[in-house]
């Protein structure tokens, strides 16, 4: 593994893998997003802050990568995945450019996200504790029921980065540059109207 400092941030590669450049803009878009679990500065609202940002970097992260991957598998050269303050993106090179292989390329990430927060929600709704469980109802009393309580912390950070990742999914979609959704908006008006009027398209 080996590092490298330059343009403010730090690159990291290993191997054949693409190197990944980090710049701390991405650590202040975790902790903007984040805001509502730590802003009443809590033990319990800092942890599970921690949790969901780390799920943040990890999810853009894996968007980038299958991007690259993507690429890759396509026989393209992924180069470089930058992860800053306004998400990331992953730069490849090829010499035998297609619209159908940008095409997929391009999907390739919100597809990633999109599983992403799908996944995180089945384990959100088939891990979640039930607090009623271990309630044992008084036969003097049967309307009473016990007073809510809020799941663990690592739930409810789940829950957050499943809701993160399908919401940043439909934002990605959306046809304005430089989104993905853009990017795939481009491409369609390449084909109804000629690549030099559809670059005036998703603006």
């Amino acid at each position: 593994m080996k590092f490298r400092c330059y343009d403010g941030g730090l690159e990291v590669s290993y191997g054949s893998l693409p190197p990944v450049w980090i710049h701390g803009g991405i650590f202040l878009l975790a902790a903007f997003l984040t805001f509502p679990l730590w802003q009443a500065f809590t033990p319990r609202g800092f942890a599970t802050a921690s949790m969901v940002a780390s799920g943040i970097l990890l999810s853009i992260l894996a968007h980038e990568a299958a991007h690259a991957w993507t690429a890759a598998k396509l026989g393209h050269r992924a180069t470089l995945i930058r992860l800053h303050g306004g998400g990331g993106e992953a730069i490849w090179e090829t010499d035998s450019y297609t619209r159908k292989d940008d095409g997929l390329i391009t999907i390739a990430g919100p597809l990633a996200k999109l599983c992403l927060g799908l996944s995180c929600l089945v384990l959100y709704y088939l891990l979640l504790p039930d607090p009623t469980a271990s309630f044992t109802p008084v036969p003097d009393r049967p309307w009473y029921s016990p007073p809510p309580s809020s799941p663990p912390a690592i739930f409810r950070a789940l829950h957050w980065i499943a809701i993160l990742n399908l919401v940043l999914t439909f934002v990605n979609l959306l046809p304005g540059l430089p989104l993905d959704g853009g990017h795939l908006f481009r491409h369609f008006l390449e084909v109804r109207i000629g690549p030099r009027r559809a670059l005036f398209g998703p603006g």
